[in-house]
């Protein structure tokens, strides 16, 4: 089992040296087993991890119960179940397997990802619809302002300035009118022509 388990099993003495360890340690540590053996912790692995095993071995051999604990070394992602060994009706020594969970955790990023991509395209979609109400009821409105605009510029006994401000007002609503248009087309998830169109400009036109 120690020579061939795809999962890492270990033992430890009660000063939390390594009494046994399985052979994917080597691959794990990159060394013999043979100089894995009778270390301790900090001797095996970086000073925080180390310093994260140890107190949970303690609190172990302390409380003599197991516990499961998930840890990050050289990249990858690994979840540790540990218990204790009892000897006499006490821990004298704990043992603990080691499953390699790289893959699950890129699993759930990536759903997470995709999660959050979805709810950001449903927002969008929100936004669409948003978008398409108002500028259908803009569009309404704007209709009966350039009509009735229409109406008046074509009146004989308009005084010329008045006739000015008439044109200003409707040059300002068929550009407004332009803009609706660029709304529904988002909102019908349209290609829109991007055409940069200065707002304050529009109104005093």
């Amino acid at each position: 089992l120690m020579k061939y388990s795809p999962v890492y099993i270990f033992f430890k003495d009660e000063q939390i040296r390594s009494l046994r360890l399985s052979n994917n340690y080597e691959t794990m540590l990159g060394k013999p087993l043979k100089e894995l053996l009778g270390k301790t912790m900090d001797e095996l692995f970086p000073s925080d991890l180390a310093k994260s095993m140890i107190q949970d071995d303690i609190r172990i051999l302390n409380e003599g119960k197991e516990i499961v604990v998930e840890e990050e070394f050289n990249g990858r992602h690994y979840s540790t179940i540990k218990f204790p060994i009892n000897i006499e009706g006490r821990p004298s020594y704990l043992a603990g397997y080691t499953i390699d969970i790289t893959d699950r955790k890129i699993a759930e990023q990536e759903n997470l990802k995709l999660q959050e991509q979805l709810l950001q395209s449903h927002k969008i979609e929100s936004i669409g619809r948003l978008a398409g109400g108002v500028a259908h009821d803009f569009n309404n409105m704007l209709g009966v302002i350039i009509g009735h605009v229409e109406l008046l510029i074509d009146r004989t006994d308009i005084p010329e300035d008045a006739r000015n401000g008439l044109k200003a007002i409707q040059n300002a609503a068929n550009r407004s009118a332009d803009l609706t248009k660029q709304l529904l087309a988002f909102a019908r998830k349209q290609t829109i022509n991007p055409q940069i169109i200065n707002l304050n400009e529009a109104v005093e036109g």
